[in-house]
């Protein structure tokens, strides 16, 4: 694991592009949270070159830029507020209630028209006493491609945020980072916070046999065609996506409920509510779908992994549904 404490990047909350890669203003990058590693952004270069000419040579006689695009990779121990960011980014869909802390926003699937997702910038850098001004860059265009929200025992849960960029780097060397007064260490999940309740009625608690757990979120972005520019134009939702996907694993063998529900492809909620406190929260709904199970020995216990198919329904407006409750009270405000 690479941890060079110099490393920062900046963004701003509750911000968004006011289009693709039109970069949020430096006065609203203004929060940095905590990170596992110094992922650095990477730039993509596809090159146009001779090798497919006949040239008089073995080899190519020059290489020429045709086209850019970047990602990037966030790993932090999770907090509702860094959560809840990136699920509005992800969603795009976000309705807020409550005039006061705490905020609710419940985030639901894109509407079946939206094409694009939100798009945001960063700031990152290693930021040290001096000489380091040359490693402050802005990426922007940037969208969250992937997030994966997973626990194992009692411990932190971890947050993944895979992201794409427009494969531009711009110079930041008058930058001015937030610091520590800007630094978000936010409300911290653990893995006791957990609820996990799976069942035709939706309350049945298995909270007392989960082993480990996982929701990811799969946004397939594309990048349609484009016959302007060196860099990345747009970036669109893929086909059908973003598709949520829930795994769990239980202390529990063939005889357990949960296994008949398979069996019998029982239609079923699971619900995730991982709750600090009662102003401090995420909830993850699926009202409806079914599970697809398999046994596996785990030490001198048996244990079940399973698998939620999720399935559109109304209680949803889709197949998943968030709730988080936070200090945010606004979230995806154009920036630029």
């Amino acid at each position: 694991m690479a941890t060079p404490r110099a490393f920062q990047w900046a963004i701003g909350t509750t911000f968004a592009e006011s289009s693709y890669g039109t970069p949020i203003q430096d006065a609203n990058l203004t929060d940095w949270y905590q990170v596992k590693e110094a992922d650095m952004a990477e730039v993509d270069v596809v090159d146009d070159s001779d090798k497919d000419e006949i040239t008089g040579y073995i080899g190519e006689t020059f290489h020429t830029p045709s086209e850019k695009r970047g990602v990037f990779v966030r790993k932090a121990k999770a907090s509702v507020e860094l959560v809840e960011w990136g699920l509005s980014n992800v969603y795009g869909n976000v309705t807020k209630t409550g005039i006061a802390d705490p905020f609710t926003n419940t985030i639901r699937q894109r509407a079946l028209c939206t094409v694009d997702p939100p798009s945001f910038s960063i700031v990152e850098g290693l930021v040290c006493v001096s000489g380091s001004t040359g490693t402050y860059w802005m990426y922007k265009g940037c969208v969250i491609d992937k997030l994966v929200l997973e626990g194992k025992g009692r411990g932190p849960v971890q947050l993944t945020l895979s992201c794409k960029h427009d494969g531009s780097e711009t110079a930041k060397t008058s930058f001015a980072w937030p610091g520590l007064a800007g630094k978000i260490i936010g409300t911290r999940i653990y893995g006791r916070h957990l609820q996990l309740i799976c069942g035709p009625n939706g309350n049945e608690d298995l909270t007392s046999i989960v082993r480990a757990w996982k929701h990811e979120i799969d946004m397939a972005s594309v990048e349609p065609p484009a016959n302007s520019g060196l860099f990345v134009t747009e970036l669109q939702y893929g086909v059908d996506n973003p598709i949520a996907k829930t795994t769990f694993t239980l202390k529990a063998d063939k005889s357990h409920a949960v296994y008949q529900y398979f069996q019998n492809n029982t239609s079923v909620k699971c619900i995730l509510n991982l709750a600090v406190n009662s102003n401090r929260s995420v909830g993850i709904t699926h009202s409806q779908g079914v599970v697809r199970v398999k046994t596996k020995p785990a030490g001198s216990e048996i244990n079940l992994d399973v698998t939620f198919m999720e399935e559109a329904n109304a209680t949803d407006v889709g197949p998943v549904a968030y709730v988080c409750k936070s200090a945010l009270s606004t979230l995806l405000i154009p920036g630029s």
